[in-house]
């Protein structure tokens, strides 16, 4: 199934998958100008992100970070992610301003996942898009004139499956523990690699009880180099492993990111929730009479890269890598 928007007679309805540094939508157009006045009228934007640049998920046993203060905590939203989550919330606002400029607050409905990191990404966002009018701010000072407070839901972990793939669910947990066995790409990369993962498994110190963690080893790679920059020194047991140790764990990462568009009951099992919601309001807006104030709607979802991911293979389209910030 491929839906990145809905047209119906004169109307538009918008699908907006935020990530990669872009704005995927369609029709493709320049991001950073306002939607033009065209026959078609927008009657609904349903957007979706993943949350901003974060510390860590976890860290090895030899991570060379490992006595780093991180002062936040680990998974945590960093400065950088804050400012391009709020730098995003001002594309959409530019993107759709026509559409956006005489919405009802109450007709903004912000969605996240519990975690705290997607939690400050979502405010972000809100905050970027919809900066109050002079007749919203609610003090006297330059706070209330830049901010204004608009809900976000969540729920408990253990129920959030409308957001975060990593929810339990006993039957798309079946089909992950048995992809080592019954996927050929997947397999033969285990077998091609066997080595190397042993190599290192020896060299972070860890043991992998599923080839997921080893991912874990190229998510502290990667976000620390990401969080410390030109300052970030390379671990010197990558170039002892192989020359390429790098690139073949991003290999594998990449994997997780791209397997599970074969697995259409998976990605029902996973996303069914969300794509029933965006469906049921794209038919809610498509049986509008008229546009107004009153009906303009716009539905945020704050998630993460892997249940993004998982979005983009059940309309259609496989990105084939991680999905960056």
């Amino acid at each position: 199934m491929k839906m990145t928007s809905l047209t119906l007679h004169v109307t538009t309805l918008c699908l907006v998958i935020l990530c990669c540094e872009s704005i995927l939508t369609s029709p493709i157009r320049n991001v950073s100008e306002p939607l033009p006045c065209v026959d078609d009228e927008l009657l609904l934007i349903q957007a979706i992100f993943r949350h901003g640049d974060r510390t860590p998920i976890s860290l090895y046993k030899t991570d060379p970070y490992n006595n780093y203060t991180w002062t936040d905590g680990l998974g945590q939203l960093i400065q950088r992610g804050k400012a391009r989550m709020y730098h995003y919330g001002q594309t959409l606002r530019k993107r759709y301003a026509t559409y956006l400029d005489d919405i009802l607050l109450t007709n903004i409905r912000a969605q996240s996942s519990p975690s705290r990191r997607v939690l400050e990404t979502t405010l972000s966002v809100l905050a970027g898009t919809f900066p109050p009018k002079s007749s919203q701010a609610w003090a006297n000072n330059p706070l209330a004139h830049e901010w204004q407070p608009i809900a976000v839901e969540t729920t408990e972990k253990a129920r959030a499956w409308l957001l975060n793939s990593d929810t339990p669910c006993p039957a798309a947990q079946d089909i992950e523990q048995k992809l080592p066995k019954n996927d050929p790409i997947l397999k033969k990369a285990l077998e091609d690699n066997a080595d190397f993962i042993d190599r290192v498994k020896k060299a972070t110190g860890q043991t992998f009880e599923s080839w997921i963690q080893m991912n874990w080893v190229y998510d502290a790679i990667f976000s620390e180099k990401n969080f410390f920059g030109n300052k970030f020194v390379m671990p010197a047991w990558l170039n002892q492993v192989s020359n390429d140790t790098y690139d073949r764990l991003k290999m594998f990462e990449s994997l997780q990111f791209s397997l599970y568009g074969s697995y259409p009951t998976y990605l029902r099992l996973r996303q069914g929730l969300l794509m029933n919601q965006i469906i049921n309001n794209f038919k809610e807006a498509a049986a509008l009479e008229t546009i107004s104030a009153k009906t303009k709607k716009i539905f945020l979802y704050g998630s993460h890269d892997t249940f993004i991911n998982m979005v983009t293979l059940t309309l259609g389209y496989d990105l084939g890598n991680v999905l960056l910030y």
